[in-house]
C-alpha cells in the first residue's frame, strides 16, 4: 500500500491537488531502488571507505521544549528519547495540535469580549480540522488549478551544497517528498532562489532559502499566492514602538523591567499544509542522493534533465498564507502564555506584572525584575506543552534575562529608557550615505534600496524623522527610469540623515516617550502668530515680537508653523520624553503638524526645522485647534498688546513678572528661506504650466548624461 496516495514506484501518478486526500510524507525517499546500492567493492576500497566514513551523528542539538525548562521537569514532561536521533536521521516530533487547539478554546469561553476573538477563533477552528485535511488550507484559489506550469530556477550552482543539505534534512523529517518523474496530473513548479540573512544589517553568512509562490509565467498574475486571496484579512504585527509602550506601563511608579527573548526553531515549517494542495508547492532541483559532482562543486548550473521534482507539504516561507497562519499562531501562545487560567504549566505568573510583544517567530518578553526569570520559563512551559521547538543557538546568544534587548534590528534598554540603532547599522547607513557624495546621478534601484534602510531608522528616530524621506519619495514615485538625478532637494533630505548620524548630537538615539499625551496648556505652553508679530510662552517666560520686513507675503498658516518651530528651539530639551498635544487657532497648520508633510514649499522649510528639533530632543507632537479668544497670552503678545499679556499672567497664570528670553531659533533667517522656496515653487508652477507638467518630448528626466 502506499503511503502517499497519487505515488506509485517512485512516482506521483495522474492524481491532481482535487484528488490527492490527507497526503502524507513517506518516511524516506521515494524514487525507487539507487543503481549504486549493492555494487560489489574490493576490501581496499571498503577500508578507505570507512577511514573516511564521518563519525556517527551526535545528539540532537535543538533544544526542544518538551524536555526540560529550567533545570526541572515540566508538567507537560515527554520522554526524552523523542527528541534523540537515530543512527539514519533526526524524526521531528509533530506539534500537538489538538491539545493547542482545546487550550484555545478554553482561553475563548475565558475572554468572550476579546479584541483578538475572532483570529483566534478561526485558528482553533483550522487546527481541529487538522486530522481531516492534514494542515493549515493554503487556498481556496481564485484561478484555474487545472493548469500545469514549471517555473526555472536563478543561478544557485554557488548555494548548491547548502541546498542539497537543505533538502536532504527536509527530506530526513518528512517535510518534502521527492519524485523522479513529473505527476500525471496537474501541479506547479516555482522557482526557489536564495537570500542572505543579516545580523545589524550586515550579511552574517548564512543563508536563507526561499520557495518564490509569486512567480507566475505569463510575468502577471497566476502564481499560487496570486490564488491565495488575504481580502477580509487584517494583519497587524506588533513592533518596538507597542512594546515601548508596554515597557512603559510597567515601569509607572518607578519599577525596574527586564527583557527575554525566544525564537521559534523552523516557525512555518513546524506547520503542515492541506494535503490536497501540496501538489501546489513543488519546485525542481537535482537529485539530493545522487547530485551531479560539477553542481556540488559550483562549475556550472544544473540541467534540466539533471532536475527532479519535489513537494512540500509545510508551510513555506514564500506563501501568502503562511504569514496568515503562523500570525495566528504566535498570538495564541502569546495569550495562553498570558492567560492565568491555562493548566498544564508549573510556573503562575500574574498577569499584571509582565507582557510580550510577538513578530512572526520572535518573541520578546517584559516583566518586573523579581518576575523575569519566571515569565521566561513559563513561556518555554507553554512551548514544552504543544511540543513546539526553539532555537538552541539564539538562546545561547540572547537568551539571558537583561534590561537590554535587541528587537526587530533595534536595541530596547530598559535602563536608560531608549531605543537605539547598533553601532554596525549606524555605520553601514553613513557608508551608503557618503558613497553618493560628488554624484550627480543615482541608480534608482540604489535609491530605493538606501531610503528602505533610512526609513527603518526611522523607527529609532522617532515617527517625525519620515518627514525628511519626503523627497526621496517624491524622487523615486516620479523617476521610474534606471538613473535618478540627484537633485537640490534629494541632497539636503540624504544630507540631514548625515548629520543625524554623524554628529554628537545625532547619534540614532531615541528616547522612548512617556505614556499618555499632556496638553501644551497644562504645562504652560502658548504659540500664536498675526501678520503683524509672534508670541510664545513657557511658564515664567515669553518671547514674541514683530516680522521683520522679509515676512510680507507669507500666509498666516506658515507663520502659525514659525511661532510654533521658534518654541520648540526654545524650551525644547524640556520636553524630553513627552507627548505634548499644541493648541494653535489655525486649522491648516493643524493639519500639517497632525500629519508631517506638506505639498506647500514655503510650509515644508519650517516644518522640517520644527521635526528636527523633536528629533533631537525626542519629544512628539500633535495639534489640536483652539479658538483666538482663548489663547489669550500668545494672542497678546503677537498683537503687540504687552498690558493684556502681563494682566492675564498675573491673574490667570499666576505669574507675576515674566521673564522675557532671546529667540534661540533664527526667525529672519527661517523667513528668507520660506521666501526663496515660494519663488522656487512658482518658476516651477510656470515650468509645469509651458510644458504640460514638465514631461515634454525633449525632457530628459531619469536619463544619465
Amino acid at each position: 500500500m502506499d503511503l502517499v496516495p497519487g505515488i506509485v514506484d517512485g512516482n506521483l501518478a495522474g492524481v491532481g491537488p482535487a484528488g490527492v486526500e490527507n497526503m502524507r510524507p513517506p518516511p524516506n525517499d521515494i524514487s525507487g531502488p539507487n543503481p549504486n546500492r549493492g555494487a560489489r567493492r574490493s576490501k581496499a576500497e571498503r577500508r578507505r571507505r570507512r577511514r573516511r566514513a564521518p563519525p556517527p551523528p551526535k545528539r540532537n542539538r535543538t533544544i526542544w521544549a518538551a524536555s526540560r525548562v529550567g533545570g526541572r521537569r515540566t508538567s507537560a514532561g515527554f520522554d526524552r528519547k523523542m527528541y534523540k536521533e537515530d543512527s539514519a536521521c533526526r524524526r521531528s516530533v509533530e506539534v500537538d495540535y489538538n491539545l493547542f487547539a482545546a487550550d484555545l478554546r478554553r482561553w475563548l469561553h475565558a475572554h468572550p469580549k476579546h479584541d483578538d476573538r475572532t483570529r483566534i477563533c478561526k485558528l482553533a477552528a483550522d487546527l481541529e480540522n487538522f486530522d481531516s485535511i492534514g494542515g493549515f488550507p493554503i487556498g481556496p484559489f481564485s484561478g484555474d488549478t487545472s493548469v500545469t506550469y514549471e517555473g526555472r530556477n536563478g543561478k544557485l550552482a554557488e548555494h548548491a551544497v547548502f541546498i542539497n543539505d537543505l533538502v536532504k534534512k527536509e527530506m530526513a523529517r518528512d517535510w518534502v517528498t521527492k519524485s523522479m518523474t513529473a505527476p500525471a496530473g496537474p501541479y506547479r513548479t516555482s522557482p526557489i532562489f536564495i537570500n542572505p540573512k543579516k545580523t545589524g544589517g550586515v550579511p552574517n553568512g548564512e543563508w536563507r532559502f526561499i520557495h518564490h509562490l509569486s512567480w507566475s509565467p505569463t510575468g502577471g498574475e497566476g502564481s499560487v499566492n496570486d490564488g491565495c486571496s488575504l481580502e477580509g484579512i487584517n494583519i497587524q504585527y506588533e513592533d518596538v514602538l507597542d512594546l515601548g509602550e508596554k515597557i512603559l506601563r510597567l515601569q509607572e511608579g518607578g519599577r525596574t523591567v527586564m527583557l527575554w527573548k525566544i525564537d521559534l526553531d523552523a516557525a512555518y515549517r513546524q506547520w503542515p499544509c492541506e494535503g490536497k494542495q501540496v501538489l501546489m508547492q513543488g519546485f525542481r532541483w537535482i537529485d539530493v542522493d545522487n547530485p551531479p559532482a560539477e553542481v556540488m562543486a559550483g562549475l556550472r548550473e544544473p540541467r534540466d534533465d539533471e532536475l527532479v521534482y519535489y513537494f512540500t507539504h509545510r508551510m513555506t516561507f514564500g506563501a501568502r498564507r503562511s504569514v496568515q497562519h503562523f500570525h495566528a499562531v504566535s498570538r495564541g501562545l502569546k495569550y495562553l502564555h498570558l492567560w492565568e487560567g491555562l493548566e498544564g504549566v508549573a510556573t503562575p505568573v500574574p498577569r499584571a506584572v509582565h507582557d510580550t510583544s510577538v513578530f512572526v517567530d520572535d518573541c520578546c518578553g517584559a516583566a518586573l525584575e523579581e518576575w523575569a526569570e519566571a515569565s521566561k520559563r513559563r513561556y518555554l512551559e507553554v512551548l514544552a506543552k504543544y511540543r513546539i521547538p526553539y532555537s538552541e543557538k539564539k538562546m545561547r546568544i540572547e537568551g539571558e534575562v537583561s534590561a537590554v534587548k535587541e528587537f526587530l534590528g533595534l536595541i530596547i534598554d530598559t535602563v536608560a529608557r531608549e531605543r537605539r540603532l547598533s553601532p554596525e547599522r549606524v555605520e553601514e547607513g553613513l557608508r551608503r550615505l557618503r558613497e553618493l557624495d560628488g554624484k550627480a546621478y543615482v541608480p534608482t534601484s540604489e535609491l530605493r534600496s538606501l531610503v528602505g534602510v533610512l526609513s527603518f531608522a526611522a523607527t529609532a528616530a522617532g515617527p517625525h524623522a519620515r518627514t525628511f524621506l519626503r523627497r526621496c519619495w517624491d524622487e523615486l514615485g516620479g523617476s521610474p527610469t534606471r538613473w535618478t538625478k540627484i537633485g537640490r532637494g534629494l541632497r539636503a533630505d540624504l544630507a540631514w540623515w548625515k548629520r543625524f548620524w554623524g554628529n554628537g548630537d545625532y547619534n540614532g538615539v531615541h528616547l522612548t516617550a512617556e505614556l499618555g499625551w499632556q496638553l501644551s496648556e497644562d504645562l504652560g505652553i502658548f504659540t500664536d502668530a498675526s501678520l503683524a508679530g509672534w508670541g510664545c510662552v513657557h511658564g515664567e517666560e515669553w518671547m514674541g515680537g514683530e516680522w521683520p520686513e522679509e515676512a510680507k507675503g507669507l500666509a498666516i498658516n506658515e507663520l502659525e508653523l514659525l511661532a510654533l518651530t521658534a518654541a520648540a528651539y526654545q524650551w525644547g530639551p524640556l520636553w524630553a520624553r513627552k507627548r505634548l498635544i499644541t493648541t494653535c487657532d489655525n486649522m491648516a497648520s493643524v493639519i500639517c503638524v497632525n500629519k508631517g508633510s506638506v505639498r506647500s514649499a514655503p510650509m515644508m522649510v519650517v516644518m522640517r526645522d520644527l521635526f528636527q528639533a523633536a528629533c533631537r530632543h525626542g519629544f512628539q507632537l500633535r495639534a489640536q485647534w483652539i479658538s483666538t479668544h482663548l489663547n489669550t497670552a500668545a494672542d497678546a503678545i503677537s498683537r503687540g498688546d504687552m498690558a493684556k499679556f502681563y494682566t492675564f499672567a498675573r491673574d490667570v497664570l499666576s505669574v507675576a513678572s515674566p521673564k522675557q528670553v532671546q529667540p534661540v531659533y533664527n526667525v529672519d533667517g527661517a523667513i528668507r528661506r520660506m521666501q526663496k522656496a515660494r519663488r522656487g515653487e512658482a518658476r516651477r508652477r510656470k515650468l509645469q504650466a509651458g510644458h504640460r507638467g514638465g514631461r515634454g518630448a525633449g525632457s530628459r528626466r531619469g536619463a544619465r548624461p
